[in-house]
């Protein structure tokens, strides 16, 4: 091993040694933090991304559920025009259906609840009479 004797010039490699360490952990801290980034981005736009399906699968279902409740009011209606309304329900959701008029000229006013999410629809009756 060879010495060095005092006023001997370090060579320039000496510190970059030293500094190479310092370098190589500055540069994993920052594609670290840069991958930390992207991850977190794309787990919050995956969220996003499923509450807006959730969201869209809820407007669906009280969508059809309300259909359905329409149809049990025309059967009522259909079966006794002096049908005034009430509340039924149907599997897990429930119906509100209020009637307004009578006989041929009636508006039917329904509201679908299903799993905290209403609905509400306005069904006017016009028809005639086949006696006529």
């Amino acid at each position: 091993m060879k010495l060095k004797t005092p006023g001997q010039p370090q060579s320039p490699c000496a510190n970059d040694n030293k500094n190479s360490g310092f370098i190589m952990i500055t540069t994993v801290l920052i594609v670290a933090a840069v991958f930390s980034v992207i991850l977190i981005k794309t787990a919050l736009s995956t969220i996003t991304h499923l509450e807006t399906k959730d969201i869209s699968l809820n407007a669906l279902k009280i969508q059809y559920f309300t259909e359905g409740c329409i149809q049990e009011a025309l059967i009522q209606y259909d079966r006794d025009q002096t049908y005034t309304g009430g509340d039924f329900n149907i599997g897990t959701g429930s119906c509100n259906v209020s009637v307004t008029g009578s006989g041929y000229d009636a508006t039917l006013v329904i509201t679908g609840n299903l799993n905290n999410y209403d609905r509400t629809l306005n069904i006017n009756i016009a028809t005639q009479s086949w006696d006529n």
